[in-house]
């Protein structure tokens, strides 16, 4: 699968949606489809929405997320939380070159993802609920991803992601991707091995 296609097609998924129809979203709910990308709602807060953009299926899924049913199925999960600027196709050509097919998550503020940002409000209220909200969606991921392969990169404040690192720990494995000189660099690889130097 050409996964910068398949990304750019989910975000043109957002260019088609009429404004209002996201304030009312479901978890589960089908955003759209275009090509053979179709995006769905994976996590709803009142600070950051999820999506996930998934192959479009030809007849519809019986279950929705949130059920038994595994959703995440590829070896590789890509988060890419997106709050200070667009990023998607930057994180797609990386994807692309490194020959990692996974699925996608969109980590956002902006409930309608168009061309602007959503300045965030400077209450620490606010920033704890994105916390909050951004630690329920990773133990979603991490139920329904089981092993696979977490990769996540971030456009945010400094603050705001020491407070969602500090909520990943150590305990749970994930490359950590830096935006450095126009490209993605692999940064840091979590696990406990940072907090426990020289144990297996």
């Amino acid at each position: 699968m050409d996964i910068v296609q398949f990304i750019r097609d989910g975000l043109n998924v957002f260019q088609q949606i009429e404004p209002g129809v996201t304030a009312t979203m479901k978890v589960g709910a089908a955003l759209g489809t275009v090509g053979t990308t179709t995006v769905k709602v994976f996590e709803v807060g009142k600070s950051i929405v999820t999506y996930w953009f998934t192959k479009h299926e030809a007849q519809p899924a019986t279950k929705r997320i949130g059920t038994s049913a595994k959703h995440l199925k590829k070896r590789d999960v890509a988060i890419v939380v997106d709050i200070s600027r667009r990023m998607m196709h930057n994180v797609a050509d990386f994807l692309a070159k490194n020959k990692i097919d996974a699925d996608v998550l969109l980590v956002t503020n902006d409930r309608e993802y168009k061309s602007g940002i959503v300045p965030l409000r400077e209450t620490m209220a606010e920033w704890e609920k994105m916390v909050v909200e951004f630690t329920r969606t990773m133990e979603k991921v991490k139920h329904e991803a089981g092993g696979a392969r977490i990769h996540i990169f971030l456009s945010t404040p400094v603050s705001l992601a020491f407070g969602m690192g500090a909520m990943w720990g150590t305990v749970d494995e994930a490359y950590v991707y830096h935006w450095d000189l126009k490209k993605y660099v692999l940064t840091l690889k979590i696990s406990r091995r940072l907090k426990m130097p020289g144990r297996k």
